[in-house]
């Protein structure tokens, strides 16, 4: 194996964790999670708005919103953009907690003697891919912006190297929205 740098041992220590983790928590559980943030995120954005303008209409909360924030955000209208945030906020609890509820009930079939070992191999596979995956994003976006010292850290890390092998293409992507973000600042 080659030298590690304490960079490498960070970012392996990432994908053994989730790994663990997933071993831990189980296919079923871990899947469940995913979709839980996409479908609240996906609802939360689509229903938040709606959500927000039936909050003013039953609770005159935008007219009570902008008296109280108008004076600290510089009187402008505040209180529409609290309601719809407020509204999101509620349409993504409130969508997380009923696929969890429905996660719940999954994972006791899940503990199943049988059932339990795939799905504790599954997690810990899922878990893997997960922690790849943290540990690519990481990686680019440390080689693509270098910082003082910790360059040589990154430029010898082996983890690094070997994980933005896997695709290059996504890197570059990476990278150019980096150049783009920082050219915007």
């Amino acid at each position: 194996m080659a030298n590690l740098n304490g960079l490498d041992y960070v970012l392996l220590f990432i994908v053994g964790f989730s790994s663990l983790r997933g071993f831990a928590r189980g296919l079923v559980r871990q899947v469940f999670d995913l979709l839980a943030w996409l479908l609240s995120i996906y609802f939360a954005s689509s229903l938040g708005p709606s959500v927000g303008s039936e909050l003013t209409r039953l609770f005159n909360l935008e007219a009570y919103l902008n008296m109280a924030l108008g004076p600290i955000w510089g009187n402008f209208n505040a209180g529409a953009t609290a309601t719809n945030i407020l509204g999101f906020i509620i349409v993504l609890l409130l969508v997380r907690a009923l696929v969890e509820f429905v996660a719940s009930v999954v994972d006791f079939i899940a503990r199943l003697p049988i059932v339990s070992t795939f799905n504790r191999l599954g997690g810990a596979i899922l878990g893997f891919v997960k922690g790849v995956t943290v540990v690519f994003v990481v990686a680019a976006l440390i080689k693509a912006m270098p910082v003082g010292q910790f360059t040589e850290h990154i430029e010898g890390s082996q983890v690094v190297t070997t994980v933005l092998k896997l695709s290059p293409a996504l890197y570059e992507y990476i990278k150019e929205l980096i150049v783009k973000a920082t050219a915007l600042v």
